[in-house]
């Protein structure tokens, strides 16, 4: 009925589900694990980085809602006198700017925070399997 180069559908077995239940259990575990080194070597590091990733990510949209103002601003003082107004468009050109170097300030400092976590999580990683490794018993060898 099917032929020789095609086969039926597989069905779905419970054992493919449990698979999938498992492998879930085994991620969760691991990152349970994981998250644990991370936050024992350095939880300052770790509020650090969110609260630096957070703002850096609302960053564009400072950007955007202020670009939108200083946009409208010039089109004023332009349907005013021309660019003598310029008291309507500088204030938002200056918070663009400061918003703009403070991100790329943020985010060097990211950078720089990111490097030395990663080393002092290593570290962390290498102290742990050296303490485990002076638990075994080596007296059989």
């Amino acid at each position: 009925m099917w032929g020789t180069l095609s086969r039926p559908p597989p069905h779905p077995t419970s054992t493919g589900t449990a698979r999938v239940v498992g492998n879930y259990r085994a991620l969760f575990v691991s990152w349970r694990q994981a998250t644990s080194i991370v936050w024992r070597a350095g939880p300052c590091f770790v509020v650090a980085l969110c609260a630096f990733t957070c703002i850096t990510g609302f960053a564009p949209t400072v950007r955007l809602v202020i670009g939108r103002h200083l946009l409208d601003a010039v089109l004023i003082a332009e349907g005013r006198d021309g660019w003598a107004h310029s008291a309507t468009w500088m204030p938002w050109l200056v918070m663009l700017a400061v918003v703009s170097l403070s991100a790329i300030g943020i985010s060097h400092l990211t950078g720089a925070i990111t490097t030395l976590f990663a080393s002092r999580v290593s570290h962390a990683i290498g102290t742990s399997v050296l303490e485990k490794a002076g638990e075994l018993d080596l007296a059989h060898f």
